[in-house]
C-alpha cells in the first residue's frame, strides 16, 4: 500500500534510527516537493538520512 508522508515522521524516524521501517509498512512513499524542501533545508544527522534515502 502507498502513502503520503509528512515530513514530521520521516524526522522522527530518521532521528530514532528506523526510517528504514517506512520501506517495510509500505510499497510505495510519496514525498511531495515542500516536504522535500523543508527536510532537506536542515543541516543535521536525520535530515542527510532522509535525503540519502529520497535520492536512492
Amino acid at each position: 500500500m502507498p502513502a503520503v508522508s509528512d515530513a514530521s515522521p520521516l524526522i522522527l524516524f530518521a532521528k530514532i534510527g528506523r526510517l528504514n521501517l517506512l520501506k517495510h509498512l509500505f510499497s510505495e512513499i510519496i514525498i511531495p516537493i515542500q516536504v522535500r524542501d523543508e527536510v532537506i533545508k536542515h543541516d543535521d544527522t536525520a535530515s542527510s538520512l532522509i535525503t540519502s534515502e529520497i535520492e536512492n
